[in-house]
């Protein structure tokens, strides 16, 4: 295969388009080394690339990106982009020139996503390819018409570009990790390949979090949080987090953002650790909110260690390239993890770097991160480290490496939980996605009190009505986040979440381990499959009834029972699932019937 096949290579020294020698060390071109690996198994493919300065003077690299050649032909290009409280939109777009996106700041999928699906029209076959980036990365799906050989091919690429990384005489970079793989179902783009192979490398824990923020935002004390506190114990919650406010003075603590110390005269008024260990002795773990990567220009932090800080538009930020400012953070960190005995940690990040002063795609900034929550990893093994960036701003396979888990929106409607829940399957798993359930109670406003009503958007700006069948189907999947006052709440509501999070405790091993189809995305009905060796589950979401029941069609081979009717194909005969009006949830579960001859 010709160089210019594999990669997309500029220098200081220009273009490269098939100039490279195959050598059996690799590419050789200039005074660069090009090596390229693929491993494949379960039906994927991991490519990873790494260029390597073999000479003796500076190279600066402008642009440095793994390619994919097609034939020509009629093409579909499918992508995703994400901003606060509307994560993983996705739409096909016909490629009729060409499609470019990319990232431009540090957190890894705002804006676009770093995922991408190429379908042929006209054999009806396509590709996903998924961007593992330590940096800021870009890809482009374009046409290409060489008039010597009259080639027309279409041509995908991913890497970093639009930077001036210098490699030092002996230096190298690896490039993003290129996972792919084929696909034939539009719908889901056979996500259950992705599923599969991240299930098997990681172990999922899904637990049942109690979160603060929605229930009693920042007005946090011990007065507040212990009502609290008793009903999450009753419900099951096994996490109790406490989320931002607990530091600085009362109302401004955003302006001690950086400092990372607990509010003696406000808040918690000194007793935190206090309020931790009872925590403990009611059977559930601590957890606390850090935004670690930001601090207020207003800190003392920022104020006595400046070098250790980027500031950019009126926010600074640690500078994760610099050793000395990854230790002191580090040890700011595992002074609280110590003092208070945390078991889970929150990652946020309402803020943003979009400019790299040096000009290297953030490369250093991401490796320094990375080694970082590596370093607190080696430290806590036990630690359960929950991503979010001021929602789903790092909903990434790349941040996935090192996080237990996302809490996938800041936007706690239900409804639109769904469906950023539903998109993302694409290129996540279910079981590293929170389900946060935000709801409350209004005695005498509604007839059936099985109702709820919950936030529609990320503040309780307005709210919506959630019937139970529907909120009960959304709390299977992944870890469960209960954030809303649990003191507000009827004690038949109460009672509901309490049964459901029993059912997730019986069935978790089944959910840790479950691949997930998308067999229905329509207007009006969603519905899921989940699959773990000899046991289905199908899930429905009716948004609209304009239909008494729904045949679905899983990816199931040999005899299943549903509710004592035995179906000996069912994949090919369906199985219907009832539709009991709008707005609900229902799901049947199927199990193998084993052949004993």
């Amino acid at each position: 295969m010709d160089f210019s096949d594999i990669f997309c290579v500029k220098t200081q020294y220009g273009n490269f388009n098939g100039e490279a020698v195959s050598t059996d060390e690799g590419y050789k071109c200039e005074s660069l080394l090009f090596t390229t690996s693929e491993k494949q198994e379960d039906g994927i493919t991991l490519r990873k690339d790494s260029v390597k300065n073999i000479g003796n003077e500076d190279v600066t690299l402008y642009k440095v990106l793994a390619r994919f050649v097609f034939n020509g032909g009629d093409y579909e290009v499918y992508t995703q982009y994400s901003q606060w409280c509307m994560e993983s939109v996705g739409k096909w777009n016909e490629l009729n020139t060409g499609i470019f996106a990319q990232n431009s700041e540090i957190r890894n999928n705002t804006s676009a996503n770093p995922f991408f699906a190429i379908y042929n029209l006209q054999n009806q076959r396509g590709r996903v390819f998924h961007i593992i980036s330590d940096g800021l990365w870009q890809y482009s799906v374009y046409r290409n018409y060489y008039q010597e050989g009259q080639k027309r091919n279409v041509i995908a690429e991913a890497g970093y570009m639009d930077f001036a990384y210098v490699l030092k005489p002996g230096e190298s970079l690896d490039l993003p990790v290129i996972l792919y793989y084929d696909f034939k179902n539009k719908t889901d783009l056979d996500a259950y390949k992705l599923h599969s192979f991240v299930n098997k490398r990681r172990k999922a824990r899904l637990p049942v979090i109690y979160n603060s923020w929605m229930g009693v935002t920042d007005n946090i004390g011990t007065d507040i949080l212990m009502p609290q506190l008793e009903r999450a114990k009753y419900i099951g919650c096994e996490y109790f987090v406490i989320d931002a406010g607990w530091f600085g003075e009362k109302n401004k603590w955003f302006n001690s953002v950086g400092d990372w110390k607990e509010a003696e005269e406000y808040q918690m008024c000194g007793k935190m650790r206090e309020f931790a260990d009872t925590v403990r002795e009611n059977g559930m773990k601590f957890g606390l909110w850090f935004e670690i990567e930001r601090a207020a220009v207003s800190s003392e932090s920022v104020k006595k260690y400046p070098q250790y800080y980027l500031i950019e538009n009126g926010q600074a930020f640690v500078d994760f390239s610099n050793e000395e400012a990854r230790s002191y953070i580090f040890n700011v960190l595992c002074e609280n993890i110590r003092k208070y005995n945390i078991e889970f940690i929150k990652f946020d990040f309402n803020a943003t770097l979009t400019n790299d002063k040096k000009n290297r795609a953030f490369i250093d900034y991401f490796k320094g991160y990375r080694s970082f929550i590596k370093n607190i990893r080696k430290e806590f093994p036990d630690i359960y480290l929950e991503n979010c960036a001021s929602g789903g701003m790092r909903l990434s396979l790349a941040s996935l490496r090192d996080f237990d888990s996302f809490w996938i929106s800041d936007n706690h409607s239900v409804n639109a939980q769904v469906e950023i829940y539903k998109n993302t399957l694409l290129r996540l798993p279910a079981t590293c996605m929170e389900k946060w359930i935000t709801v409350a109670s209004t005695e005498g406003y509604f007839e059936d009190k099985k109702c709820f009503i919950a936030s529609g958007d990320a503040v309780w700006g307005f709210v919506e009505g959630v019937k139970d069948s529907f909120l009960r189907e959304f709390m299977k999947g992944g870890p469960i986040g209960i954030s809303c006052n649990l003191t507000k709440l009827l004690p038949e509501h109460l009672e509901l979440l309490k049964e459901q999070i029993k059912r997730h405790k019986a069935e978790r091993s089944f959910w840790a381990n479950a691949n997930a189809y998308v067999l229905c995305d329509t207007e009006h009905l969603d519905c899921f499959e989940y699959s773990n060796n000899d046991e289905t589950k199908l899930v429905t979401f009716s948004k609209r009834a304009i239909q008494s029941s729904y045949t679905a069609y899983p990816h199931c081979e040999g005899k299943y029972d549903v509710d004592g009717t035995v179906y000996d194909d069912i994949a090919e005969s369906g199985v219907e699932i009832e539709v009991q009006g709008d707005f609900t949830g229902n799901s049947i579960n199927l199990k193998k019937i084993k052949d004993l001859s």
